[in-house]
Order: structure tokens, then C-alpha cells, then sequence
């Protein structure tokens, strides 16, 4: 069942996998697939152009946004950019993607380090804030992981302000929310906005 559900929401009008339903697991592995996405594709240089997205990336990011908004869940996104960041090769040479160490030699498997295991339940808790650290992209000369989380972080800011405009909130008092400095927290800007209408 989470296998299934964490396609979801395929759609704008697609439900998405619920905490409350029983399908935590699904929401835990649709969150780190599709975050794991977005930043894989972010760090070799592919976004979204104009009206090209051949990946499907804006949809990924509004399947995020919907599956936290839906389920309330208090997530700060540069935290889990940096999670997903980390098993990325910093230089291209001596790291494996999947974030094994490996060494050269005439057995490919003889000298591969594993990483520990992942625990999805880390992308629903509160976790200590990560800070990323300048680093070079696969290629080498690329844009730093900084530079990378804060562009992907604009590209979700964006996702949701069209999100918030299309479910009928003001421009106005989106921009004003978005206008305070550390906005990561998808839960805590919606209900920013909501507080700042009723105010």
C-alpha cells in the first residue's frame, strides 16, 4: 500500500497519502522519494525552464507541499534538503551515488563502505537544523550545496504561492509572510498567512 501510494498525488486534484488514514509509511517514502528528486536533479543543473519541465519536477514539489500541508506536518525544508544532499558526491571521484565509499580495485564490491540506514520516520521529526556547507558539484565548478538549497527553497516558495493563490489566499499578505527572513517551514507559513487574514 505505501509502495502505491507514495505516486500520489499524480494530480492537482489527487488525494495524498494521510498520517490519520494509516499511511504514514507511505507519506514518510513519498516525501523522501520526492525530495530526493528535486535535489538530484537540482545538483546536476536540471530545473524547470519556462513551460519545460520534462521531469515532472514542479509536480514533485507540489506532491511535498500538499502531502506536509494535508498532514500538518512541521517540516523545515532546508533540514531535509541537507539530509538529501549528503550521500551526493562532493567531487565527482571516490564516492559512490548511493553514498558508499568506494576504492578503486579489481573487485568492484571488495572495498565498499555502507552508509548507515535510513530511517524515514527523520523526515517527520524535528531533527538538529542543518547547515549546509559550500561544496563543489559533480562536475566540479558547479554551484555550492548552499547555493543549491537556497535555489530549490525559492523553487518550493514559488510552488506555494501558487498553491496558496489557487486555494483563494491574497497576494498580498503571501508576500508579506514570505517577506520574514528563515521561511522553511511549509505548516507554519500557511498558517502565518491564515493568521495574518483573520488578523
Amino acid at each position: 500500500r505505501a509502495i502505491e501510494l507514495h505516486y500520489k498525488p499524480k494530480g492537482p486534484t489527487d488525494s495524498v497519502p494521510l498520517e490519520e488514514k494509516g499511511d504514514a509509511v507511505a507519506c514518510a517514502v513519498a516525501l523522501a522519494d520526492k525530495l530526493d528528486t528535486l535535489v538530484g536533479f537540482w545538483a546536476i543543473g536540471e530545473k524547470p525552464t519556462g513551460s519545460g519541465d520534462p521531469y515532472q519536477l514542479r509536480r514533485a514539489a507540489l506532491g511535498v507541499i500538499r502531502i506536509v500541508l494535508e498532514n500538518d506536518f512541521r517540516v523545515g525544508l532546508l533540514n531535509v534538503i541537507g539530509l538529501a544532499q549528503a550521500p551526493l558526491p562532493s567531487t565527482g571521484r571516490g564516492r559512490g551515488w548511493g553514498g558508499a565509499t568506494v576504492a578503486a580495485s579489481s573487485n568492484p564490491t571488495a572495498h565498499i563502505t555502507p552508509t548507515p540506514q535510513f530511517n524515514p520516520t527523520a523526515l517527520l521529526t524535528p531533527t538538529p537544523q542543518f547547515t549546509p556547507t559550500p561544496s563543489p558539484s559533480p562536475q566540479g565548478g558547479g554551484e555550492s550545496s548552499n547555493a543549491v538549497a537556497a535555489d530549490l527553497l525559492a523553487f518550493f516558495a514559488d510552488r506555494l504561492k501558487v498553491h496558496l493563490k489557487e486555494k483563494g489566499a491574497r497576494h498580498d499578505l503571501i508576500d508579506a509572510v514570505f517577506a520574514l527572513p528563515g521561511q522553511d517551514d511549509l505548516a507554519l507559513i500557511v498558517k502565518r498567512v491564515e493568521a495574518l487574514d483573520a488578523f
